[in-house]
């Protein structure tokens, strides 16, 4: 396993220990979690509501791209050195 995954499953794992949902969302384990780090350190996540729960590393390129879907998709933006969430919201509505 790369060296930068060990840290950022850690990261992600301290992240979602304390990590409170936007309101209308469900409970976080029922989401499948997508995770990049930006060129400018932030961790940056989309959840989706599928009942898989599993957490994925993926290159900025490859986080999935949804624009609706209400709480059914979450948007997440993290300040890693000051641990401070800086945005989470349910994704629009079409």
């Amino acid at each position: 396993m790369d060296p930068n995954d060990v840290r950022m499953r850690d990261v992600i794992a301290e992240l979602e220990r304390v990590l409170a949902m936007p309101e209308g969302a469900s409970d976080l384990r029922g989401y499948t979690r997508y995770y990049s780090e930006s060129s400018s350190g932030r961790l940056q996540g989309i959840f989706i509501l599928d009942g898989d729960g599993g957490v994925h590393i993926v290159p900025p390129e490859k986080l999935p791209r949804i624009f609706d879907g209400g709480c059914s998709v979450v948007r997440l933006e993290y300040e890693m050195p000051t641990k401070q969430v800086v945005s989470i919201s349910c994704a629009g509505s079409a």
